[in-house]
């Protein structure tokens, strides 16, 4: 299908298939033990976000926004070191 949407050969296209469990938890219980297994020390940050259907753009907004707020927590000014 992308390879006709896009009018490219089917062979040079590079798919991935992305699998959901077929169980039918919650989004509350999902998230409660995302934030157990993060909590605990089983998950890095990146991948419980994942795991919570964030996506790839939304988890590098996520990361740069929370590397501002430690920057501003530390009294860092990067527009006073900006020429």
């Amino acid at each position: 299908m992308i390879a006709a949407r896009h009018g490219t050969d089917p062979e040079q296209e590079s798919i991935r298939v992305s699998w959901a469990g077929a169980g039918t938890r919650s989004i509350a219980q999902e998230a409660d033990a995302v934030v157990k297994l993060y909590g605990a020390g089983l998950l890095p940050a990146s991948f419980a976000l994942s795991r919570l259907g964030y996506t790839d753009d939304d988890i590098q907004c996520i990361r740069a926004a929370r590397r501002g707020e430690v920057l501003d927590a530390s009294g860092v000014d990067l527009a006073a070191l900006l020429p």
